[in-house]
């Protein structure tokens, strides 16, 4: 993947293939935002494109690239990123530690809230279900952080567990602020016991 290039501070490096590492979880949310929310909306997508990234186990954010997502979809694997048992994030020899997948719902004609079931598969439940359970979360243009959790004995018979949030946590202002991290979030959901 190669970097090319840093910030003064190294807080926040460009990389080759589109995506964006940034030190600052906060810093990374507001760009996903502004990117999903404003700068496609202004390029001619009306309803925006969804934006992704990953919260890495050291607290920082990887931002995946987005130009081939759409204003439902982030395609992960188009950028040949692949999650290996629900914590590992790889790209060639790359291996990223991580701890939950964000992405933006800015597209206001459909659900804010994180997916149970779509049309053709099992959308953001499905996304955690079959990568061990990780905790998904979206952006949703209705001012609200949601979160949720696949969890099924098999993959015929898949439940969610939508994530418990406080009001404070619930907030995207709170996010995109700083008052509350995914980070921490993550550190509170409870364990699930299969």
């Amino acid at each position: 993947m190669g970097k090319i290039l840093k910030n003064k501070d190294n807080s926040i490096i460009y990389r080759k293939d589109g995506s964006i590492w940034f030190k600052n979880e906060t810093a990374a949310y507001n760009r996903m935002w502004k990117q999903a929310n404003q700068h496609y909306k202004r390029n001619g997508n009306i309803h925006g494109r969804e934006v992704a990234g990953v919260v890495l186990s050291n607290k920082s954010v990887l931002v995946l690239p987005d130009y081939k997502n759409d204003n439902e979809t982030s395609y992960v694997g188009a950028y040949g990123y692949e999650i290996i048992d629900g914590r590992t994030l790889t790209k060639g020899n790359e291996r990223l530690s991580i701890i939950g997948q964000v992405h933006t719902h800015q597209d206001k004609s459909l659900p804010a809230e994180a997916s149970f079931y779509t049309g053709d598969g099992y959308g953001d439940m499905g996304f955690s279900l079959y990568n061990n359970s990780l905790p998904v979360f979206t952006m949703g243009h209705d001012g609200k952080l949601h979160g949720i959790r696949g969890y099924g004995i098999n993959e015929k018979q898949p439940t969610a567990l939508p994530a418990s949030l406080n009001a404070n946590d619930k907030s995207l202002s709170n996010l995109l602020k700083g008052t509350t991290t995914l980070s921490s979030i993550i550190k509170r959901l409870p364990k699930l016991v299969k």
